[in-house]
């Protein structure tokens, strides 16, 4: 029973699959009439009717070759569509396997960039603490050298000041370890250091012909506000140790990691390969503290306002970077076109404040001059530098010129008698001084520009300083001399300079002139001089007069005495 109902299975089961076949025979024998006939109409099972007339056979036979004609026509769109699609598809695989071949390019460009920036880390982190080190063995040459003038300056005019204040006359107010009256002692170093002025006058006076530019008007040596050449000699010989010996800091490491060109030739290489990321990683906002540590070696070298022989433009570093990423296009070309700004507002300008601050001594022209020029060599990156790193630099330079203004004792000129020839000579010494450095803030115009030049140097020492001190001074009423210097400290072209007639700069000073020339004539005529007195007055009026380009007003006096116009000199 069990048996019969397998085999019974087995005949269903064999029946379905001859049933299937046989659907498949047929479903192929379908297809192959089809591909006959060229039409639904082949696979009918009404077989063809017989052709009546040859017309009838031309009929069949061109509706059978349009027929095979479409089908054709088919087939070749499908096989255009076919090879389009196998183009797309190689062109795709091409594609994936430059991708491909890029994507491992670019892993290890960046495995390797970032070993090199791991080493290069490593490198800095040892070398930048070598170039500190020298950097503060620099600075303190400095204090060394420019410090002990400084100092010994403050003292002489704090000393001078308790002078001329009458402090020291007093006496007995303050004794020193030994038991002796240091108003004595201060007194007593104020003539020894009088007399030695003195003496260097003559000696320079006798060699006027060899250091002519060596005085101001008063006679006095400018190098009173100057580093002795022999203390300036010692310190280029210690600076030069210190700058040969770090020179070679980066001689121990590999030549890719041993220069600017080297960095750069990495940087730019990652740049051109792959901007994208270079721009994603915000490289550009890295390359200043990158290339720093190559920026401040060089700059040991820089010796702004002591040396003009190495200037800020002639540095190799900006000739190095100048072509940095140059015509490269993309947003990151601003930021490294500015590469070289940046480097200066982050690198050399604290340099610049630095050296400012330790060495400016603005009393002399010799330093004042190579300042000026080395700020000037800052400023050509005005446009590129923030407006704080330009700010923080002029206010050094301003704070340089107003320490150096507050310092001169000009004001205790109403408090001695002209009798007392000390300290007449005291004063005029720093009235000399406040005309050097009246002169020497005019040459910052180029930096400052002229209204602010204007209101540090006219309102600010010739009008708060100078003419209070003229106007006190105990001095002959017929000596105008120390008008006259004051005038010739300006520069001629700012003693040009008219608004409608009227002293742009020296409206103030002409005035105040004007008064004490006129009552000094008239009292001259009501006490009834005769001219060979009242002429030399009159001539050193002119003087002054001409001096400011007033030549109306000093015809009206050679006119108002009888003399003729003296040629101006």
């Amino acid at each position: 029973m069990k048996r019969r109902f397998e085999e019974e299975q087995m005949r269903r089961v064999m029946g379905r699959r001859t049933f299937e076949q046989q659907k498949e025979k047929e479903r192929k024998e379908k297809e192959v009439k089809e591909m006959q006939w060229g039409s639904e109409k082949s696979t009918s099972a009404v077989p063809p009717p017989p052709y009546s007339s040859l017309e009838d056979v031309r009929v069949r036979m061109e509706a059978l070759l349009n027929g095979r004609k479409e089908k054709v026509e088919v087939i070749e769109k499908q096989l255009e569509g076919t090879k389009r699609e196998k183009e797309n598809l190689t062109a795709q695989l091409e594609e994936y396997d430059k991708t491909i071949s890029d994507s491992n390019s670019a892993y290890v460009f960046y495995q390797d960039m970032r070993t090199y920036m791991e080493t290069l880390v490593g490198c800095f982190k040892e070398k930048n603490t070598l170039i500190a080190e020298a950097e503060m063995e620099l600075i303190d040459i400095d204090n060394t050298c420019f410090g002990a003038i400084k100092q010994r300056q403050k003292e002489e005019i704090e000393e001078e000041r308790d002078f001329l204040a009458g402090v020291l006359d007093r006496g007995g107010l303050e004794v020193d370890e030994f038991g002796r009256d240091t108003s004595s002692i201060k007194k007593t170093r104020i003539k020894d250091r009088h007399q030695h002025r003195m003496e260097r006058v003559k000696k320079r006076k006798a060699k006027s012909g060899e250091h002519a530019d060596v005085f101001d008007q008063s006679g006095f040596s400018s190098d009173e506000d100057s580093v002795e050449v022999e203390d300036m000699e010692k310190r280029e010989d210690e600076r030069r140790v210190i700058v040969n010996r770090v020179a070679g800091v980066f001689d121990d490491v590999e030549e890719q990691f041993a220069s600017i060109l080297a960095v750069k030739k990495k940087f730019a290489a990652w740049r051109k390969l792959y901007v994208q990321s270079y721009a994603d990683t915000y490289a550009a906002d890295s390359l200043p503290k990158i290339f720093s540590p190559f920026v401040r070696l060089e700059l040991m070298e820089w010796d702004p306002v002591t040396s003009a022989q190495l200037t800020l433009d002639r540095l190799s570093f900006i000739d190095d970077l100048f072509d940095f990423g140059y015509n490269a296009g993309g947003k990151e070309e601003e930021q490294d076109d500015k590469l070289i700004p940046r480097l200066i507002e982050q690198v050399a300008l604290p340099r610049l404040r630095d050296a400012l601050s330790r060495r400016y001594m603005p009393f002399s022209f010799r330093s004042t001059q190579v300042a000026v020029e080395a700020v000037e060599q800052a400023m050509m990156f005005r446009d590129d530098i923030s407006e704080k790193g330009r700010e923080r630099l002029l206010d050094t330079v301003r704070d340089m010129i107003e320490e150096a203004v507050l310092s001169l004792p000009l004001s205790y000129a109403d408090k001695i008698n002209r009798g007392d020839a000390m300290k007449v000579e005291v004063l005029l010494r720093h009235f000399y001084r406040a005309l050097k450095l009246l002169g020497n803030t005019f040459m910052w115009e180029s930096v400052f520009g002229i209204e602010e030049v204007e209101k540090i140097a006219v309102e600010g020492l010739l009008q708060r300083y100078i003419m209070p001190f003229l106007r006190d001074l105990p001095q002959s009423p017929t000596d105008f001399s120390l008008y006259e210097a004051a005038v010739h400290s300006l520069p001629e072209e700012w003693r040009r300079r008219r608004q409608g007639g009227v002293q742009l700069v020296l409206g103030p000073f002409h005035e105040q002139f004007r008064k004490v020339s006129e009552r000094t004539l008239q009292s001259a005529r009501a006490r009834g001089l005769s001219a060979d007195v009242v002429h030399p007055i009159a001539k050193g009026i002119i003087r002054v007069l001409q001096a400011m380009n007033d030549t109306n007003a000093a015809l009206a006096v050679a006119n108002s005495v009888g003399i003729p116009l003296p040629t101006s000199r």
